[in-house]
């Protein structure tokens, strides 16, 4: 998706992301809010969208992330879809 962004490792949950402008496109070994691994984007300029199914933006489960394509596609559509609202 960005591949001249370095990953940063967050040490407080462990989870590894990359920011593009002022948004966190990452995956968790899993926390408080969802206790399995997750993808997730983290947004503070976002909607009330299906899409953007958590307080801080959007999760999905390891489950629906069967490739590295799929977390792509899903970081991939949140961009898009926070690039419209913003």
């Amino acid at each position: 998706m960005a591949p001249r962004q370095n990953p940063i490792l967050w040490p407080e949950h462990f989870d590894v992301a990359i920011l593009l402008d002022d948004t966190s496109y990452g995956v968790s070994p899993g926390d408080a809010l969802h206790a399995a691994p997750y993808a997730y984007v983290s947004s503070s300029d976002h909607d009330d969208s299906d899409f953007l199914n958590a307080p801080f933006g959007a999760i999905r489960s390891y489950e629906q992330m069967r490739s590295i394509n799929d977390l792509v596609i899903f970081w991939s559509a949140a961009q898009g879809l926070l690039a419209t609202h913003g």
